[in-house]
């Protein structure tokens, strides 16, 4: 998925594996929030100040498309590749990473069409790329 370091901690190995990836959903609207979880350091010196350091970082993301099938439903707690697209120009800039499908919800009202809110939880960290 990633054919060079995309940051100076990063490091680019050849495990022999390849993975085919493939576009899925059709979805129109896609929101993403990264987050970093923080530990309380506060001491009586803090002069009344709360103080915090940050721990761990994740992402979780959902995106909404037309009801077409069961795909998604059938693959809830699996991991897969997601491209998170901020444009559709020649760029292609966009989000990417991997994540785990953790939720599939369906909806519809009698005068619309059916509509599916995909959720993941990220299992990595998410890259901002432009090709």
């Amino acid at each position: 998925m990633f054919n060079m370091p995309l940051t100076t901690e990063d490091e680019v190995t050849i495990s022999g594996k390849s993975v085919t990836v493939a576009g899925r959903g059709g979805f129109f609207n896609w929101s993403c929030e990264l987050a970093v979880e923080t530990a309380d350091v506060t001491t009586f010196q803090s002069e009344g100040w709360k103080e915090n350091l940050p721990t761990i970082k994740g992402f979780t993301a959902s995106a909404e498309s037309y009801w077409g099938d069961s795909e998604f439903s059938q693959r809830v707690g699996q991991e897969v590749i997601i491209a998170l697209y901020v444009d559709n120009t020649a760029s292609k800039k966009r989000y990417e990473g991997y994540a785990v499908i953790s939720s599939d919800s369906v909806e519809t009202a009698t005068e619309d069409i059916i509509s599916e809110t995909i959720e993941f939880e990220g299992t990595g960290r998410l890259y901002y790329r432009e090709d």
